[in-house]
C-alpha cells in the first residue's frame, strides 16, 4: 500500500522534522509484515507525532482501536492535551486508577479508593451515582467509573503501564494496536507487577498474618516459600469465611487478588526455585520476592492485550538485550532507528568535574570533596534553575546537610514529587531540585532547567540479590541499565532545538561508562 497521502493527511503538524516522514512510512509498511516494531529515536525527533499519525490513521480509515501506554500520569496528561481535539475526531481518552478521583457519595472528602462502595461491608450496597455493575461504560455519575467507561469505549485509551498491568478483573479489552512509549521501562514495570511485596503492617492488618523481626534475617527462597504457603492458607480462610471477618469490599478485593497472585507465585517458585530471589528490607517493614528477569511474563501480562505493537524510546541502547527480555526473538521484531535532530554537543554538553569515586568503598573519602564543587556550580548558575541527580536518598540527605544554600527543594514520595514539579515550573526563584529519581518522565524545557549535576553514576544496586544474580547472568544488562539512565538524565533539560542545558558529572566512575562499547556515540560526543 502507498502511504504518502496517508502521512500527509494525518500528520498533526504543518511541517516534518528531519526523518519523521520517512520513519512513519517505514513503520506503516513494517506493520504489514511484523507485529512488533521498535522505534529507537533520540531526543527531539518527535516520537509522539509519529505515534499520533499512526493512531489517527488506524482509527479513521482502518477502524482499529489502540492503547497508548506511558510511564507516568504526567505523560498521560501531556499526550491528552496534544491529542484530544484532533481534526480527525479520533476519540482519545485517559484512564486512571481510583485514587485520582473523589467519591461523590462521600461528598468528595475521600478519593474513590476509599469511597463508599469500597468501604461497605455488605454485598448489596447501592450507590446513587452508579457502580460497576456488569457494564462500567454506563455508570455516568461516578467520576471514576465515568472515565473508565469512556476509556474502554474510546478509539485510543491513554493509560500508564501500571494501570493496564493491574487490570483486575480484565475490564479493558483486547485492542488492535498498542503503542508503548518510554518502552525501556517495560522490564521494570513488569518486574514490579510480578514481584511480591510482603508488607508487614499491611498483612497484619488485613488478615492477621505475622512477619517477625527474625524473619528479615532469612534470604532463603525455601524459607519464604513456606511463609507464602502459610499466608495462602490465611487468605483462603478469610475468603471462605468472609462473613465472619466483616471485611470491606476493598479489603476483600485485596485479599482475593493477593491470594490469586501468591498461588501463582508458589507454583512458579516450586518449578524453578533458583530463579527467585528474596530482598528483606527490615527498616521499611517489607520483604520483596522477585524473579531474576521477566522475559516469560511480558507477553502474557502486557503484550497479549493487542495484536500489533510499536515500542518507542530514546534509549534502547542494546537492541538484542531489549528484545530478549521482552520474551521475543530478533526475527520477530522490526527495528527503526533515528538520530536526535538537536545539536546535543553544543546545547547539551557534559562537563567532567570529577571529585573521585562514589562507590560504596570510596564514598566517605569522596563526599567531602563534592560539596565545594556543588557550591561552585551553583554560584556559576546563580539565578538559574537546576537539578542534582543523586541516585539515592542517602546522597540527597548528605548534599542538603552539607551544601550551604537556600535554593534546594526535594521530595519523599511520588505525590510530593508531582506537586514539587508543578511548583518548580511556576516559581520565579532559582530553585534546585535535589532528586533521587528524576531521570525520566519529566519535561523541563528552557528556563525550567538550564543545568544539571549528575552526582553519582546510577548503577543498579548490587545489594539486591536479584540484581546481582541478573548481573552475574548477563553483565551487558547491568551496563545497559546504567547507560540508559545516564542518557535519560541528560535529556531532562534539553527539550527543543533552541534549548540549552549544561550537565556536570562529579563521579569519576563516569570514565568507565564512556569507554564502554555499549555507550552511544551521540552521548560520548557531548562529553567535554
Amino acid at each position: 500500500m502507498e502511504y504518502d497521502e496517508v502521512i500527509k493527511t494525518y500528520f498533526p503538524y504543518d511541517s516534518f522534522r528531519k526523518g519523521q516522514y520517512e520513519t512513519i512510512k517505514d513503520i506503516l509498511e513494517a506493520f504489514d509484515s511484523y507485529d512488533y516494531i521498535i522505534l529507537d529515536a533520540g531526543t527531539g525527533f518527535g516520537k509522539s507525532a509519529v505515534a499520533r499519525t499512526i493512531l489517527d490513521y488506524m482509527a479513521s480509515e482502518q477502524y482499529k482501536d489502540s492503547y497508548l501506554l506511558t510511564s507516568t500520569k504526567m505523560l498521560q496528561e501531556q499526550y491528552y492535551s496534544e491529542c484530544a481535539n484532533n481534526k480527525h475526531h479520533v476519540d482519545y481518552k485517559i484512564a486512571k486508577g481510583r485514587a485520582n478521583f473523589l467519591c461523590r457519595e462521600y461528598n468528595s472528602l475521600f478519593n474513590c479508593n476509599q469511597g463508599a462502595c469500597q468501604e461497605d461491608t455488605t454485598d448489596n450496597y447501592h450507590c446513587k451515582y452508579g457502580m460497576m455493575g456488569k457494564d462500567p461504560r454506563n455508570n455516568g455519575g461516578c467520576y471514576y467509573w465515568k472515565q473508565k467507561g469512556d476509556a474502554i469505549k474510546s478509539d485510543v485509551a491513554i493509560m500508564n503501564y501500571d494501570l493496564l498491568l493491574s487490570d483486575y478483573p480484565n475490564h479493558y479489552k483486547y485492542r488492535d494496536i498498542m503503542v508503548l512509549d518510554e518502552a525501556h521501562n517495560i522490564d521494570n514495570k513488569v518486574m514490579q507487577r510480578v514481584g511480591l511485596t510482603l508488607n508487614k503492617q499491611r498483612l497484619k492488618k488485613l488478615v492477621g498474618f505475622e512477619i517477625d523481626a527474625s524473619d528479615f534475617d532469612e534470604k532463603s527462597i525455601d524459607y519464604w516459600l513456606h511463609m507464602l504457603e502459610a499466608l495462602e492458607q490465611d487468605l483462603t480462610e478469610h475468603i471462605i469465611n468472609e462473613y465472619k471477618y466483616e471485611h470491606t469490599k476493598r479489603e476483600m478485593d485485596q485479599i482475593r487478588r493477593l491470594k490469586d497472585t501468591i498461588t501463582k507465585r508458589i507454583s512458579e517458585i516450586k518449578f524453578e526455585p533458583s530463579f527467585w530471589f528474596v530482598n528483606p528490607m527490615f527498616f521499611e517493614d517489607k520483604v520483596i520476592i522477585k524473579p531474576r528477569d521477566v522475559r516469560g511474563y511480558v507477553k502474557p501480562l502486557l503484550l497479549d492485550n493487542a495484536e500489533k505493537h510499536l515500542f518507542m524510546s530514546g534509549s534502547i541502547i542494546n537492541k538484542s538485550n531489549f528484545v530478549k527480555y521482552l520474551g521475543l526473538n530478533d526475527d520477530e521484531v522490526y527495528y527503526s532507528q533515528a538520530e536526535s535532530t538537536f545539536d546535543m554537543k553544543k546545547n547539551n554538553p557534559i562537563i567532567k568535574k570529577f571529585c573521585g569515586s562514589l562507590t560504596y568503598n570510596q564514598k566517605e573519602k569522596t563526599l567531602p570533596k563534592t560539596y565545594p564543587v556543588i557550591e561552585e556550580i551553583l554560584s556559576k548558575h546563580n539565578g538559574e534553575k537546576g537539578i542534582i541527580h543523586c541516585n539515592s536518598k542517602e546522597f540527597r540527605d548528605k548534599i542538603i546537610e552539607n551544601v550551604h544554600t537556600n535554593r534546594f527543594l526535594t521530595y519523599d514520595s511520588s505525590l510530593e514529587k508531582e506537586e514539587l514539579l508543578e511548583y518548580f515550573k511556576e516559581s520565579e526563584y532559582d530553585n534546585v531540585i535535589v532528586a533521587y529519581s528524576l531521570e525520566e518522565g519529566v519535561d523541563l524545557p528552557y528556563e525550567n532547567v538550564t543545568f544539571q549535576i549528575i552526582f553519582k553514576i546510577p548503577y543498579p544496586f548490587l545489594g539486591d540479590a536479584q540484581i546481582k544474580a541478573r548481573k552475574d547472568a548477563d553483565s551487558e544488562w547491568y551496563m545497559t541499565e546504567t547507560i540508559r539512565k545516564l542518557v535519560q538524565t541528560q535529556g531532562r533539560g534539553m527539550r527543543a532545538e533552541d534549548d540549552h542545558c549544561t550537565n556536570y558529572v562529579l563521579d569519576s566512575s563516569f570514565n568507565g561508562i564512556i569507554r564502554n562499547k555499549l555507550c552511544p556515540k551521540s552521548f560520548k560526543e557531548c562529553v567535554i
